[in-house]
C-alpha cells in the first residue's frame, strides 16, 4: 500500500521521499528511496524526513515491541520452555503528531482486529493525527499485508467514510484524493467551527 501510495503522489508532481523495510519491492526513479532494516532505523529516517514534509503517509507495519535482548548467534535448540522480555518500540505515529505543525498533514494507517471505528478516532485524538485509514482483519481473519486487495475506512476528526474493496493500487490512487479533501475539509472546520 505504501509503495502505491508513493507512486501515485509521485504521478500528481509531489516530490516523495519513500522509507522503506526490507521488502522485494521496487519504486520509480522519481522517487527518493531510503531502505531501513529496523524500525528504530525507520523512526530516525521518518523524523529526518518530516521536517521539510508537507505530508506524511505512515503505513509501515512497524512492530509494538521488540525482544530486550539480541541474541548475536543462533538460539540452540533446548528443553523447556523459553521466555523472552519484550518493550515497546519507538512510536513513530506518535513522536511525528508532537512535531506536526498547522502547515503539515500526518496521515495514519491501523489494522484491527475489532472496534475498528472507535480505535481509528481514538488514535486520531492521541496521536494528533490528521486522517487515518483502517483496516480489519475480523471478517476473513486474513492479514492484507499480502493481498493486492484492501478495503478501507478513512477518519479524520469529524467524519468517517467506508470505501470499498479494491485493487490496492487503485485504493492508492482514490484514497489518495479522498485524503486530502477530508484532511482539508476537517482542518477548515476546527480552524473555524462554524463553518459547515
Amino acid at each position: 500500500m505504501g509503495f502505491a501510495l508513493a507512486e501515485e503522489c509521485a504521478k500528481r508532481g509531489a516530490k516523495v521521499t519513500l522509507v522503506a523495510g526490507p521488502v522485494a519491492l521496487s519504486a520509480s526513479k522519481r522517487i527518493e528511496r531510503i531502505d531501513v532494516e529496523s524500525g528504530e532505523e525507520m523512526y530516525h529516517a521518518a523524523n529526518k524526513a518530516f521536517k521539510t514534509a508537507d505530508v506524511a503517509i505512515l503505513c509501515a507495519a512497524v512492530a509494538d515491541y521488540k525482544p530486550l535482548n539480541e541474541a548475536k548467534e543462533k538460539i540452540k535448540h533446548s528443553e523447556g520452555n523459553m521466555q523472552l522480555e519484550l518493550i515497546s518500540t519507538r512510536d513513530i505515529a506518535a513522536e511525528l503528531g508532537k512535531q506536526k505543525t498547522n502547515q503539515q498533514l500526518l496521515v495514519g494507517f491501523a489494522l484491527e482486529t475489532h472496534n475498528e471505528e472507535f480505535h481509528a478516532k481514538e488514535k486520531l485524538k492521541k496521536k494528533k493525527i490528521s486522517t487515518l485509514s483502517s483496516s480489519t482483519a475480523c471478517e476473513t481473519r486474513a492479514l492484507p499485508f499480502k493481498q493486492t486487495t484492501i478495503k478501507l475506512t478513512l477518519s479524520v476528526p469529524l467524519r468517517t467514510k467506508h470505501l470499498k474493496k479494491k485493487p490496492k493500487n487503485a485504493r492508492g490512487k482514490k484514497t489518495s484524493s479522498t485524503r486530502w479533501k477530508y484532511s482539508y475539509n476537517a482542518r477548515s472546520r476546527l480552524a473555524n467551527p462554524s463553518h459547515r
